[in-house]
């Protein structure tokens, strides 16, 4: 077996990064889209981060913990968001400030990841509607809810919960911490049984 690379690996994102930095820029050209960040100066921000020196140290801690970064390289590239391996800017920023904050072991997520993880790792399981009220107190319990007892680390509007509800659930998906399945309430997310799902689980254990 070939021995791990991480600088490999770190230039093999980079280089993905710019690829999508690229495409979403002639993508804005092409239709003429004015919007008041473009998408190209968001990936900037990206490119910007995973160029940091001690992001190859947690790229090194995540291979430790049997991350697979091969699968990630491979979506970010993509424009084609109504395909299977297309990751979103939001997905992808919370990504990126997820990898360090697991390979240090520390409650370093975005606030909202770190509300709906926290009570992931209460229910153990988690709809759809429970990771929007982590995050939002406008979005009622049902009677049935009220035995989840969800305690919000961050308040935010509905529409927002909605979106990053979203988005951090596909963090948690990309990263292997956690798989999604359906059920009669809609999507549900529950922890792998794997090193990097263990790791995660610890970080909010104390």
């Amino acid at each position: 077996m070939a021995k791990f690379n991480a600088s490999k690996i770190q230039k093999s994102i980079i280089a993905a990064l710019q690829a999508r930095k690229t495409a979403v820029v002639q993508k804005e050209t092409d239709t003429g889209a004015t919007l008041k960040k473009s998408q190209g100066e968001k990936w900037d921000v990206e490119i910007k981060a995973f160029e940091n020196p001690e992001m190859l140290r947690s790229i090194e801690a995540l291979h430790a913990l049997e991350y697979d970064f091969n699968a990630l390289i491979e979506m970010i590239p993509s424009i084609d968001a109504g395909k299977n391996g297309f990751v979103a800017i939001y997905a992808f920023q919370k990504i990126r400030k997820a990898i360090p904050a697991i390979a240090a072991g520390i409650r370093d997520f975005d606030k909202y990841s770190n509300s709906i993880i926290h009570n992931l790792c209460n229910l153990q399981k988690m709809a759809t509607i429970h990771a929007q009220q982590s995050i939002c107190n406008k979005i009622e319990l049902s009677a049935i809810d009220e035995c989840q007892m969800i305690k919000r680390l961050h308040n935010c509007s509905p529409n927002t919960a909605t979106t990053q509800s979203s988005s951090t659930r596909e963090m948690l998906r990309i990263l292997n911490v956690c798989a999604i399945s359906k059920n009669s309430k809609g999507d549900i997310i529950a922890f792998n049984d794997n090193a990097i799902a263990q790791r995660v689980r610890g970080i909010y254990a104390n």
